[in-house]
């Protein structure tokens, strides 16, 4: 294992050990330091979705897409679709295919029909919607922070792991406000 590998490896099993405060991103945020020297930048999410935003609209199962209009993340390269009789699922990634796993995933988009209600911490969203948020939850591996919200009968959730999060010092406030103010362009963009 390289060096610098394995001491990437054992902060993060001394951060598990120690009981760390998971939900700051601190312990994500060590473990990507070790394997990812991408740039954090502001991407536009419409402009990298491109194609996959118009076949999951063809596919039209009277859910509206609904998007933030940038996320700042660490420099997708791929993008991806899927949908389902009840949803869609829009990914953009690090590599393909993908397919949602953590590793290769920068951000996920989600909607669908009928699912059962947020989880996570309850907040205000834009229009007086309301919604939940989630931090990093860490058990074997990590999974990146999550905002839902219901609309017009539709479950939307976002997941990334955002540039603000991957900081030595991850302010989980800063986490939370970054995915509200996702969320909030994404009400406020509507339908694309």
């Amino acid at each position: 294992m390289p060096r610098r590998r394995l001491i990437t490896s054992l902060v993060v099993v001394a951060a598990l050990g120690s009981g760390a405060a998971l939900g700051s991103g601190a312990a994500v945020a060590a473990a990507r330091s070790g394997r990812s020297s991408r740039p954090v930048k502001t991407v536009n999410v419409e402009r990298m979705l491109g194609g996959n935003i118009a076949y999951v609209r063809a596919e039209d199962h009277g859910i509206a897409v609904l998007l933030p209009t940038s996320l700042r993340l660490e420099d997708p390269r791929k993008s991806s679709s899927a949908v389902m009789h009840n949803g869609y699922r829009l990914e953009l990634d690090y590599s393909e295919p993908c397919d949602g796993a953590n590793v290769c995933t920068a951000a996920e988009f989600t909607a669908q029909r009928g699912s059962s209600r947020a989880y996570g911490k309850a907040l205000a969203l834009a229009d007086g919607i309301h919604g939940a948020y989630a931090g990093i939850q860490c058990g074997a591996s990590c999974s990146p922070a999550t905002i839902q919200w219901r609309e017009h009968g539709v479950l939307y959730s976002i997941s990334a792991t955002l540039g603000v999060e991957l900081a030595a010092q991850p302010n989980a406030g800063a986490v939370r406000r970054a995915f509200v103010a996702a969320a909030d362009q994404a009400i406020a963009a509507g339908p694309r």
